[in-house]
């Protein structure tokens, strides 16, 4: 008996690893597509939610310009009727991307999905992507520093920069007079490949430091 069980449960331990191997990437790049402020939304053919991940729902309740209501998605700005726009774009079979709220707001990717027989009629159709500027909650001027080659004070100001903060204010943060930020803000934009300060925060805030 005890060499049946065996032969039982070694393919049964062998999916069992395999699927806790899926389970952890999955949560790994969940993890990261938050921590890079992307969230997700899954709609079935009729534009009704059928999944909505954690990012998702924070930036529902963050950004004030998306709502669930009826399990469909609608945009709270006048003028875009974004079930519409969501099955326009099924129906096209073409990706489409749409701004909501001002520069501050959150821009969505609508991105069909091609129709499967075995799907059935709640199956996954469209995948709503949302990203935008979220703060940052914690220090990662350690990680920017050795990604950039940036000093200590350099990492400082340019994650402060990232964060929002103008330059008169980051020096301030850091206790430099606003001339030693602006030398030192020349040299962060020519580490990082920047010449702005908004391309500056689309580097670092896209960058592997915000994974920590």
């Amino acid at each position: 008996m005890c060499e049946r069980l065996a032969r039982a449960l070694v393919p049964a331990l062998s999916c069992y690893a395999a699927l806790l191997d899926r389970a952890i990437e999955t949560q790994m790049y969940r993890r990261a597509a938050d921590l890079l402020s992307f969230g997700v939304i899954a709609l079935d053919s009729g534009g009704i939610v059928v999944g909505i991940d954690d990012a998702a729902r924070r930036w529902i309740d963050e950004a004030g310009v998306l709502a669930i209501r009826g399990d469909r998605p609608h945009a709270l700005q006048r003028g875009i009727d974004l079930p519409q726009r969501i099955a326009a774009a099924m129906a096209a079979g073409e990706a489409e991307a749409i701004h909501l709220g001002d520069a501050d707001g959150i821009d969505l990717l609508l991105v069909p999905l091609d129709p499967r027989a075995d799907a059935g009629p709640r199956g996954v159709r469209l995948m709503l992507y949302l990203s935008g500027r979220r703060p940052l909650r914690r220090d990662i001027s350690a990680h920017v520093g050795t990604l950039f080659g940036l000093s200590d004070t350099q990492a400082r100001l340019a994650t402060l920069l990232a964060s929002g903060r103008t330059l008169a204010e980051a020096a301030g943060d850091i206790g430099i007079t606003e001339q030693t930020a602006r030398t030192y803000s020349k040299d962060i934009y020519a580490r990082t490949g920047t010449t702005r300060q908004g391309e500056l925060i689309q580097r670092i805030l896209t960058s592997v430091a915000v994974l920590d």
